[in-house]
């Protein structure tokens, strides 16, 4: 059973299930893993996330005294949009094309910035990752054709794009949650922002 807790309620034996929040608020890259030392129970309370959810099942359960203010209800399973659907290839192709452009667009200002020396906000990428997700989910070989179709200027912004859809659709294949697949989706979107130095 999943219970979601205060990080200073967190003790060791506890398995910490999911981090709240972004995955770019806190200083953790796994998130599902036992307590087993007080290092770990520390850079838990120091991580960034001010809740945090834990496996009853795999770990030890929230004192006697906390219960009271833990939820004892799981995460909700995320409802599938309407437009989420599986769609027809043609019927998906243009929805493709225009989100293909808009990142493009996105990608190129992303190394932009980078080679002028600023700081990436990659907050500002997630509704562009979200409506990726969204397009591969509905018909996942639109996109990731039209992205292959590209002008040898545009190679490096498309092919962040492309490579983008292609994470989001391994993690399907997988079978990575969502939260999973958009995170590899955005690594994949910015995975050759080294390029701008």
């Amino acid at each position: 059973m999943l219970k979601k807790i205060s990080v200073t309620e967190a003790t060791r034996g506890m398995y910490i299930h999911k981090l709240e929040g972004s995955w770019m608020s806190h200083s953790f890259w796994r998130t599902k893993f036992l307590i087993e030392d007080e290092a770990t129970l520390e850079q838990l309370r120091n991580c960034g996330a001010s809740e945090c959810w834990i496996d009853v099942a795999q770990g030890i359960d929230v004192p006697a005294a906390v219960r009271v203010e833990a939820v004892e209800t799981p995460p909700a399973t995320p409802v599938v949009p309407a437009q989420r659907r599986p769609v027809g290839f043609d019927a998906e192709l243009k929805q493709a094309a225009l989100i293909r452009d808009r990142a493009g667009r996105a990608v190129r200002n992303m190394f932009k910035e980078a080679r002028m020396g600023a700081a990436i906000d990659a907050n500002a990428f997630v509704p562009l990752v979200n409506d990726i997700v969204d397009s591969v989910h509905r018909h996942g070989e639109a996109l990731i054709s039209l992205s292959r179709l590209k002008r040898a200027d545009e190679y490096t912004y498309m092919h962040s794009v492309a490579v983008c859809a292609l994470m989001v659709s391994l993690g399907r294949q997988l079978g990575l949650s969502e939260e999973e697949s958009r995170l590899a989706g955005m690594a994949g979107l910015m995975h050759d922002i080294g390029k701008a130095g």
